[in-house]
Parts: structure tokens; sequence; C-alpha cells
């Protein structure tokens, strides 16, 4: 997955950045094709100038390491808190920031205590987010705080004991600041932290331009045409991403085997749409103007897939995954938070199940006119519908 996106990433924007490079690239993008039986990277074949990535939003990266004389002395100690008992915890370097509520640094040595906080952020002014964040710890015992995402050889509430350290990795798409430790954390020694992100103001581009899915309703059995909608605030000329069905629910192929997907022409006439089947039943997609065309509009859909719910499909509320999304906003390439969308399958038997009040008219299947709420289990019709009672 990842190298279909980063490959995607030079290809798209190879293709949507000015006349100069159109003709260098178009016949590259028009080998898109949609498929089911090949990774979508198979198709992409790069071409352009060799600084082609210079295209993208370039990373930045911060390291901070105060266990090292060197590292010590490169950061900046707004608040050194308070050793033994922890306090008020600020240090700084380049644009990155980084706090604690319960903390202390002091002769190469950065301690976060039980029950406190680490939060990495940027300095006032410095419009970014953060991507990816690299922790090295040793002496810890701590929780796993909300959104953490880590790669780790130890269980995280085994102590390490002082003499071993441990790396820690997690991300962050599209977030102006994250919480490592939280008030369950034991204590911490901080080695080392690597901070990963982008500039350019891209989160709140991403709040305003964005991919979704409306809620969707259907039956057992039943197969519906479903709209990814774009809205945008900004030119957005590609968008490409993942989409994942809950259990039960499928994509729809047509008699040759294709994924039955299509542009919404109102939005995207003259775009070009590839889209793959993913090892775990997931559709990944790729949405793009060859001659470097923006989306018309600034709501609504941009192309249509086709999916299906099983025959036995269990009725309830699910939900859509929407992840590995990016989108070319001004000829910039941006990373946006995974989300989820609702699905509900409804039952296909006329049944449905709703609130009984006082004033609703209730009888049992033999005509029987109810005069509270039904007390036991059962079928009855309410208001001329059938209903369940449970």
């Amino acid at each position: 997955m990842k190298r279909f996106y980063t490959t995607l990433i030079t290809v798209l924007l190879l293709c949507m950045v000015g006349n100069t490079m159109k003709a260098a690239t178009a016949a590259n993008c028009n080998n898109f094709t949609v498929t089911t039986t090949e990774p979508i990277d198979y198709h992409i074949h790069k071409a352009g100038p060799a600084n082609a990535n210079s295209l993208e939003n370039t990373p930045y990266e911060e390291t901070l390491t105060p266990s090292t004389e060197v590292g010590y002395d490169e950061l900046t100690v707004v608040k050194a808190g308070t050793v033994s008992t922890g306090s008020e915890l600020e240090i700084q370097k380049g644009d990155i920031v980084v706090c604690s509520d319960r903390g202390y640094i002091k002769d190469h040595e950065m301690i976060v205590y039980k029950g406190g906080t680490m939060t990495i952020g940027f300095k006032d002014g410095i419009d970014a987010y953060i991507t990816k964040v690299e922790l090295v710890v040793r002496n810890y015992h701590f929780a796993k705080p909300s959104g953490w995402a880590a790669e780790y050889s130890n269980d995280l509430t085994t102590i390490i004991f002082e003499d071993v350290e441990e790396t820690f990795t997690t991300t962050a798409t599209n977030k102006s600041s994250i919480t490592l430790f939280d008030d369950k954390s034991g204590k911490v020694t901080v080695k080392q932290i690597i901070v990963s992100y982008r500039m350019d103001g891209s989160a709140s581009i991403t709040n305003n331009n964005y991919l979704s899915l409306p809620t969707i309703d259907i039956k057992p059995g039943e197969a519906k045409e479903v709209s990814m909608l774009l809205t945008n605030d900004k030119e957005v000329k590609a968008v490409q991403g993942n989409i994942k069905l809950p259990s039960g629910l499928s994509f729809v192929t047509k008699s040759n085997g294709r994924l039955d997907v299509s542009n919404v022409n109102s939005r995207s006439e003259d775009f070009t749409l590839s889209c793959a089947l993913q090892d775990d039943g997931s559709m990944t997609f790729a949405h793009y103007s060859a001659d470097g065309f923006a989306y018309d509009g600034n709501e609504g859909g941009i192309f249509t897939f086709k999916i299906k719910a099983d025959e036995n499909a269990a009725p309830g509320s699910y939900e859509v995954k929407l992840s590995e999304m990016v989108l070319s906003i001004e000829g910039v390439a941006y990373e946006e938070a995974d989300r989820t969308c609702p699905l509900n399958i409804t039952s296909t038997n006329g049944i449905s199940e709703i609130t009984i009040d006082d004033s609703s008219q209730v009888y049992t299947l033999d005509g029987l006119k109810v005069s509270d709420k039904p007390k036991m289990k059962g079928i009855y019709i309410v208001n001329g519908r059938k209903v369940i009672v449970k």
C-alpha cells in the first residue's frame, strides 16, 4: 500500500502542474486503466524532470536529543520543571515545542513523572502538522494514549530497566500537536524525540477540502450505487485513497470482471478513474485529469462505485472506512486524516423498529387494539406499520 501511494503521488503531481509538463506526462498517465486484477501502481510509468519530488509538499524533520551534551545545548529551555516532583516543563528547538505538566530537564536528562503528560506541537505562528513521531525512552512504564499506533517489541505496560532503551513510532496525520503520555503513565526518561512534519498550512487546508461518503442505506441482497463526495474551497486536481467496506458487503464488478465505477460528468467529465481491489477486500482509487484540469464546483460527487450486501447480511448500523487519502490542492499533495462514514443495513421483510408513544395506534396481528404500550415482545401493527417490540 505504501509503495502505491509514494509512486502515485509523484505521477499525479506530474500530471497537474503546468503546460510544460503536460506534454511530457499525459501519455504515461493515460496508461491508467480500471482493473481488478493488477495493483494500481502496475499501470504507473514514472516520467518528468529529475526534481519531480520537489513538487510535493516538502517534509521537515527535527531531532531533539536532551540526553547528550551537544543535543542538550541545541535546546531552548523555556521552563525547566522541578527535580524530584516535576512541574511545568517546556523545551524548544526549531519549529518544535515539547511540553509536560509533570517533568523536568537538567544535566542532559529529561524526565516525565508518573501521571504526567508530554505533548509535542509547534511554536506560535507556525502553520504545520505532524506526520510522525519517533520516541526513544528508557526506564519507562507508561499507558497507551488515545490514537497511539506504535510498533514496539515490548508491551507498553512492561517496566524496562534503566540500562534498556526502547524506540516507539507513531503516526499523527493532520495533527498540529500530539500527546504521547497520559495521566495513567509511569515515570519516563526521554532520550530522543524525532518529529516529522509538513508546512504550508496543510492541516487547515484539509479541513475545508476533503473526501467523504453520504450515509448509505442498503438491504440484504441489494446492490447500490454510491457517490464519492468532494468538498473543496480551493482548486483540487486529483484525489486518491482506499475504501474499506464492513463485513457482509462487497464491491460490484461487471461481467468483464472490471469494477463497476464511473465518473460524475458534472464535476469530472475529462478525468481518469483508476480502481483496484486489494487482498483485504478494500478498493484503492486514483482520480485525476491528465490535462491538468480541476474539478468543477465546490461540492458533490466526483465518481461513483457500486456495492452489494450479502443475502444474509445482518441488519444494523456499520461504518465504511476511508483511509490513505491524498488530495492535490493547488499543485501540492496533502494527506487527509482517515474518516468513517455511516452505513445502515435495513430489514427486507417490511418490519421495522420504531418508537411507540402514547399517541400511537397499536394493534395485534389478529386486529385487536392494544390500549397501552405493548409489554410483551412480538410483532404489532403501529400506525399502520408492522413493528417489532423487543
